[in-house]
């Protein structure tokens, strides 16, 4: 059991003067320090700083090189120390690199203090070539630091402080050395007070052990790898490395440990077990709180902090044709899949890197810290996404070899079907048909046990395929609105929105929108429905109803309509931030779901009228209602109420005669709405012949200004959105 509260011993390890360790073991002796100065050691027998821990009565030992090899001195140098049972080596003016065989007996105890800050000026005459840099206008400041040596980089590893040091303006070289000298005299004074048995005690008093970090690298794309690699070294990284990516990092001047040296267990199986082993995954699922740390140290194990790791190329080996199946099984990850899994579960403590392209932010993250909780828990989020689009890549592989045999045994091949083990999400029903009754299909659900839209069906048949779609745009058609609001919907278009002082005349003006579309369409309401509303429900024949509840009365005004679907849902769920997915010929489309405008955007008036304040009121209603409407999209409203809405046209000007259709006498004095810009006059001008006073569009054609000419002509007021809401 280590006393941390005893003073801890030091080694000091010094080639020249002995500046520094004369002002430490001053300190030492005038009782301003609670440490204990074991020894001097110098690889220099004439090295002045061996009189001077003579005069102190410190242990002072000259080792110099006797023609052996680098790691062979380390190895006796080590031995040395070891005599000496430090808890801390200090390198002050230490000259040599020191190699694994020495700081592998020491791992996180050996401090060197190098005269620049962190990434400048290493190595030799650090003090002569910043004030070479000051005196060329290159630089203004230079510095000192303390740092731990992990491995053999020159005056790298993990920062324990530094302290900035101006370069006066014409000063010699000889006060820079002085006043350098005076700095890092109080670095390694400061540094040594803190110092305890079992770490380096903050600024609060507790005791720490500055980590020398651990990545573990096992990749199959080696793209970028050496340079991150030694980016990470220079923050203070060792390496932990399977067999073909530990021969790059050597090639790249690393210093590497093999997992298998690491966890004393070979390779094993012609290479499909590397990584597999307590010691690897205990590494990385260890916990940053309660024991696990210990109960690795009890095992012999250490804790990793970031994993490196990209996984067999079977997309591209598969894509590539050609392959048996054998093949293709032994391009199939399981070591790489463990190791992104296990890194991406524990993204509380340790890092993941499975993408080279982000090798930069992470690098970017430890050296000036370390990645912060949204980073981790992002890259987390891209291993899992990773492994689960990798091991649908080999479900759709396996179902297609299931699918042949059953094909051969006379079974129904859609039961192996390729394309349904790569989909998303919980299968949570197998619907009738779906748009056609040919055509088979399922719901999947974003949440395992939830219903179709994550509402619950109270009512009524099954929803189909076509009420799912029907009844998720009209629930996205109310909620964005506060006011209660009601929406009817007909082959994924509005045929009217309405907003009311309660939901039975929002419904009412919905409906006058276009009463012929409206039969056997979907409604939703963004209230619950009461019995008023559902009398007039019951007055016409619809498909489904959602709303976030029904009243009892309005249940069983609507009971004796057994075929009417109730769906009780929040709409509030329909402005969840999904990603949609569409399929294409050979893949998938992808993404944001149109929540509305962009926060911040601010409309702006471009003809030279502005609109009323009536004016304005309607066209941000018809603003929000044109969003879910099909493009080409235009919508005639009034302040509370959609008047005619022309949808899913090839051209725009079809599009606002088909509004101004189904608008009729009430076009006149309304305004108009359209989901893009207007390429040409014509729309503005069929909307001007029908009456229409104001327009909201993005804007952005070419042609701008002759159709603000058109709108000037009429009269009609024109503010341009910024935004185009295409609903394809």
């Amino acid at each position: 059991m280590i006393d941390s509260d005893a003073s801890p011993r030091i080694v000091v390890l010094a080639s020249g003067r002995g500046g520094n360790f004369e002002a430490l073991a001053r300190a030492v002796a005038m009782g301003r320090l609670s440490i204990e100065l074991a020894a001097l050691v110098t690889d220099r027998p004439t090295a002045p700083c061996l009189a001077k821990a003579r005069s102190f009565g410190i242990n002072a030992i000259a080792l110099p090189p006797a023609g052996q090899a680098r790691a062979e001195y380390d190895e006796v140098l080590a031995d040395l120390v070891e005599g000496f049972s430090p808890d801390w080596i200090l390198l002050l003016g230490w000259m040599r690199i020191l190699s694994k065989a020495f700081l592998s007996r020491f791992p996180g105890r050996v401090v060197n203090l190098h005269p620049a800050l962190p990434g400048g000026f290493p190595g030799t005459e650090a003090i002569k070539r910043a004030w070479m840099a000051a005196s060329e206008g290159r630089i203004d400041r230079t510095g000192a630091m303390l740092h731990l040596v992990p491995d053999e980089g020159v005056d790298t590893g993990p920062l324990i402080v530094s302290e900035e040091l101006a370069i006066l303006p014409g000063e010699s070289l000889e006060s820079l050395e002085e006043r350098m000298h005076e700095t890092e005299h109080r670095l390694v004074l400061g540094l040594a007070g803190r110092l305890r048995r079992d770490g380096i005690a903050a600024e609060g008093g507790n005791s720490r052990r500055i980590k020398v970090k651990v990545a573990l690298v096992s990749v199959h794309d080696k793209t970028g790898l050496p340079d991150f690699a030694r980016r990470l070294a220079a923050s203070g990284f060792r390496f932990l490395a399977t067999g073909g990516t530990g021969k790059v990092l050597r090639d790249a001047g690393l210093d590497i440990t093999d997992v298998a040296s690491y966890t004393k267990s070979d390779e094993m199986l012609g290479g499909r077990v590397k990584t597999l082993h307590p010691a690897i995954h205990g590494g990385i699922l260890a916990r940053g709180t309660g024991g696990d740390f210990a109960e690795l140290e009890s095992r012999g194990f250490g804790p990793i902090d970031l994993v490196v790791v990209n996984l067999y190329p079977f997309e591209s080996v598969l894509s590539r044709g050609g392959a048996s199946e054998e093949e293709l099984v032994e391009e199939i990850d399981i070591g790489g899949v463990a190791l992104t899994r296990a890194a991406a579960k524990n993204n509380a403590r340790v890092t993941l890197a499975c993408d080279p392209s982000d090798y930069d932010e992470i690098a970017r993250a430890f050296e000036t810290g370390i990645p912060d909780a949204a980073l981790r828990r992002h890259l987390a989020l891209k291993g899992f996404q990773r492994t689960a689009a990798y091991d649908g890549a080999i479900s759709v592989w396996l179902a297609s070899l299931v699918g042949d045999r059953s094909l051969a045994e006379g079974g129904d091949r859609r039961e192996g079907s390729a394309t349904a083990a790569s989909l998303p999400g919980t299968r949570e029903r197998q619907l009738r048909y779906g748009e056609n009754p040919h055509q088979s299909a399922e719901y999947r659900s974003a949440v395992p046990g939830k219903g179709p839209l994550g509402g619950r069906i109270t009512q009524g048949k099954e929803l189909s395929y076509n009420n799912i779609l029907d009844l998720d745009a009209a629930l996205r058609s109310v909620a964005s609105f506060d006011s209660p609001a009601c929406a009817i919907v007909k082959h994924l278009s509005p045929c009217g929105i309405a907003l009311g002082g309660s939901p039975a005349e929002a419904f009412a003006k919905a409906l006058a929108a276009d009463p012929v579309s409206a039969f056997g369409g979907v409604v939703a309401f963004n209230r619950i429905v009461d019995a008023e509303t559902a009398l007039a429900l019951a007055g016409m024949f619809l498909e489904c109803v959602a709303a976030p509840a029904f009243d009892t009365k309005a249940q069983e005004t609507l009971v004796a309509k057994k075929n009417l679907r109730l769906l009780e849902i929040e709409p509030a769920a329909a402005l969840e931030p999904m990603r949609e997915i569409r399929s294409v010929t050979g893949g998938w489309l992808v993404q944001d779901r149109d929540l509305g405008d962009p926060e911040g955007l601010e409309w702006k008036t471009a003809s030279k009228r502005p609109p009323t304040a009536q004016e304005l009121a309607a066209l941000r209603f018809a603003w929000k209602a044109v969003t879910d409407v099909r493009s080409n999209a235009i919508v005639l409203a009034g302040p509370d109420a959609t008047y005619g809405i022309g949808g899913g046209q090839t051209n725009r000007v079809d599009a606002v005669r088909q509004a101004v259709e189904r608008a009729g006498e009430r076009a006149r004095g309304s305004v108009m709405a359209s989901d893009a810009y207007f390429p040409f006059a014509d729309g503005i001008e069929e909307a001007a012949r029908a009456g229409v006073t104001a327009v909201a569009h993005p804007g952005g054609s070419i042609r701008d200004a002759e159709v603000l000419a058109a709108a000037d002509a009429a009269g009609m007021a024109v503010v341009f959105t910024g935004t185009r809401h295409f609903r394809h």
